[in-house]
């Protein structure tokens, strides 16, 4: 099958980005990345300083967010050598049919957990609103029934809201939710900040940053180091990201680098990467040390959660964010559809599934699935870091990897092949491991 055909396929983010026939500046191309990668994932970075230290945590960001920012670079590098316009048609061309499945195997899986986070998320976010309209305008008195609880909330928004906008046969919204999702990314973070802030000003002298660390146990950074991995996740849209980025000059900083990329769209675009990785990094280290800073005793995997019910700023932002899965549960449902009938089935079966038939059992099945899982789950924190750390590596890491290890087999240059060579087996390794563990520790 030609590789083209995978070129296809939509990619993966938290907000699916529509393909766009003017070519974008760079200034967009940026705007687009970041959009990308932000979302849910910042609601547990807390947990990530919570479990490390100030320190460490910083490490942790600083560190993920550069190998990333570097993957990133293989892949729209890759793209620019083969042509290709997706994740999919690229590993195809470069790396066969097999690997293009796995890949998609691990996109559908991807956004599957992210699914379910989303439920949980909801979960969240309305929890204390329809206690409170039990109570007031039912005039519900139990708290512990299964009417008042959170899986009730999860159940009920999901199939009255959620369910019957993913039978949907097509995508519309995405570039509105595209842009909530951004809005409503700054405003997460301001709220977080100005509210710990007031935290910890309102508190005695001698009691603030009372047991903050910088460091952590050593089992914390493995345990935790996945929810960043999920946090600043955007391979799947880097390829198109690429493709509609325009040439354009290259940024004086990067010129030493020109004698050995001689391409200056891929050092553009390099630009492009570096400037929202560190961008995404920004937000995920304040919205993490400044929390963490406040309630350093008792930050959940949910940042709300730890916040008490008290301030209106704090109860809106929730609320916010719980209306902002709702709507982005659909959209990120959408590519899922297509990695499964267009990325898996059509190479295996070389028929590519269609009809109301399908589209009604596949949706049926994803929701009911993710359902049952956000019924079971009560740590946001949990999810992030099981998709992280198994269906993110294989993305993020091992894929990478393995396209360095085959274009150091064909470069010229030997120094070139030497450097491609050993990060190439090093992102295969530390994604491996980190999924091995990933995958025991959850057992």
């Amino acid at each position: 099958m030609a590789h083209d055909e995978y070129d296809r396929l939509p990619s993966h983010t938290t907000v699916v980005v529509e393909e766009y026939e003017k070519k974008s500046s760079r200034s967009q191309a940026t705007f687009l990345l970041i959009n990308s990668a932000v979302g849910a994932g910042v609601l547990s970075m807390p947990m990530i300083f919570y479990r490390n230290g100030l320190l460490n945590g910083f490490l942790i960001i600083v560190c993920i967010a550069s190998i990333q920012a570097y993957t990133l670079g293989v892949l729209s590098r890759a793209a620019s050598v083969t042509n290709s316009h997706s994740y999919g048609g690229l590993v195809m061309a470069k790396l066969g049919r097999h690997a293009s499945i796995a890949l998609n195997v691990s996109m559908l899986l991807y956004l599957f957990g992210s699914s379910v986070a989303y439920l949980l998320i909801v979960g969240d976010s309305f929890e204390t609103l329809w206690g409170y309209i039990l109570q007031h305008v039912f005039q519900y008195g139990s708290k512990d029934g299964w009417l008042a609880s959170r899986q009730f909330v999860i159940a009920a928004i999901g199939c009255t809201c959620i369910l019957p906008q993913c039978y949907k046969k097509t995508l519309s919204g995405s570039a509105f939710v595209s842009l909530l999702n951004l809005v409503a990314f700054v405003g997460i973070v301001l709220c977080i900040i100005l509210y710990s802030i007031q935290h910890i000003l309102g508190l005695p002298a001698a009691a603030r940053f009372d047991g903050v660390v910088l460091y952590g146990d050593v089992g914390g950074i493995f345990d935790t180091i996945s929810i960043a991995v999920f946090g600043f996740q955007c391979h799947s849209q880097v390829v198109a990201v690429f493709n509609e980025l325009e040439d354009s000059q290259v940024p004086r900083y990067l010129k030493v680098i020109k004698r050995f990329e001689g391409s200056s769209k891929i050092l553009v675009m390099l630009d492009v990467i570096l400037k929202s990785m560190l961008t995404c990094a920004i937000g995920y280290l304040l919205v993490g040390a400044v929390s963490y800073s406040a309630f350093p005793k008792t930050i959940q995997s949910n940042i709300f959660n730890t916040f008490g019910y008290d301030s209106v700023i704090i109860s809106t932002a929730r609320l916010i964010v719980g209306v902002l899965q709702i709507a982005s549960y659909p959209v990120n449902h959408f590519p899922a559809r297509k990695a499964l009938s267009e990325g898996i089935i059509m190479p295996l079966l070389k028929k590519e599934p269609s009809g109301n038939g399908f589209v009604f059992v596949e949706t049926s099945v994803f929701f009911t699935l993710s359902l049952i899982l956000a019924l079971s789950f009560t740590e946001l924190g949990t999810v992030f870091s099981l998709v992280g750390g198994t269906s993110g590596t294989v993305i993020i890491f091992i894929i990478p990897g393995a396209l360095l290890l085959h274009e150091a087999r064909d470069h010229q240059q030997q120094n070139i092949r030497i450097l491609f060579s050993i990060s190439g087996g090093f992102l295969i390794l530390f994604g491996a491991g980190l999924f091995l563990y990933t995958l025991i520790s959850t057992l």
